[in-house]
């Protein structure tokens, strides 16, 4: 997906433990958030997480990905209007 050197800091413990998989056939893959900052980490001398400006020792790891229809795949029936809908 990308470079991200860690995904969990604690004070014994550093490395990467949250993942998420996907199949290319599939999802495409359309973004994802960037790795934690590591400077920020050195240079503020944390040594590590929960703190009080990243409240959990995991940090956050996000994708947008887009549904690759095929060939077998029945279409979503379209939003009802009564049930509130989009038009």
């Amino acid at each position: 997906m990308c470079n991200i050197p860690f995904t969990n800091y604690t004070l014994d413990f550093k490395g990467m433990i949250d993942y998420i998989f996907s199949t290319p056939q599939s999802l495409a893959r359309l973004g994802f958030l960037g790795a934690f900052d590591s400077n920020w980490v050195a240079q503020n001398k944390i040594i590590g997480f929960p703190h009080p400006h990243v409240p959990s020792d995991h940090i956050p790891i996000m994708a947008q990905y887009a549904v690759i229809p095929t060939s077998h795949q029945r279409a979503p029936p379209p939003p009802h209007a009564l049930a509130g809908g989009f038009p």
